[in-house]
């Protein structure tokens, strides 16, 4: 029996910002990208570390969703040109 607490409110945030994964090295340089395969719960966010020293957000949503959050996104982050 599975048992489902109403994930239609759930947003999980995890980072991963913080381990060295750049600076590992398995014999052949260190790596472009470091992260999951995968995002494979809806809502799910996960931050990571960039070679540059910035951050990459990963998002996984479902796609009925997807207008209203890129919306939303953009309301509360305006870009300035």
């Amino acid at each position: 029996m599975v048992t489902v607490v109403n994930s239609c409110l759930d947003i999980w945030v995890v980072s991963w910002n913080r381990p060295p994964l750049y600076e590992v090295d398995f014999g052949w340089g260190t790596p472009e990208f470091m992260g999951p395969a995968s995002l494979i719960c809806p809502r799910q966010f996960l931050i990571l570390s960039n070679p540059d020293g910035g951050v990459k957000v990963s998002c996984s949503m479902e796609m009925e969703k997807l207008d209203s959050f890129v919306k939303l996104f953009h309301e509360l982050l305006p870009v300035n040109v």
